[in-house]
């Protein structure tokens, strides 16, 4: 079997896509932040992305963690404020 540098084959895609200065690490960079978005713990972000010390996933992704966590409390208070639903069920109702 002939050696096989994952490199040149991942520039030789690259070229053909016609992307210029993409790294395989953006990719996982893309993916961790895509994780931290959609609300998944800091825990499994890095248990996912095979991070040693959660620490490591924290310094990375919190920020991302954080505006998922701002944009749920936003929602949260648009639905309680808006009149658009009404919680504790209805009027007169036990």
């Amino acid at each position: 079997m002939a050696n096989v540098d994952p490199k040149k084959g991942w520039h030789r895609i690259l070229k053909r896509a016609g992307i210029i200065d993409l790294h395989l690490h953006d990719l996982r960079r893309t993916l961790g932040s895509y994780m931290a978005m959609t609300g998944a713990s800091l825990s499994v972000i890095g248990n996912v992305l095979n991070h040693k010390d959660v620490t490591t996933t924290r310094k990375v992704y919190a920020h991302s963690a954080g505006e998922a966590e701002l944009a749920a409390r936003q929602i949260a208070h648009r639905m309680m404020f808006s009149g658009s639903i009404q919680l504790g069920g209805t009027k007169g109702s036990a």
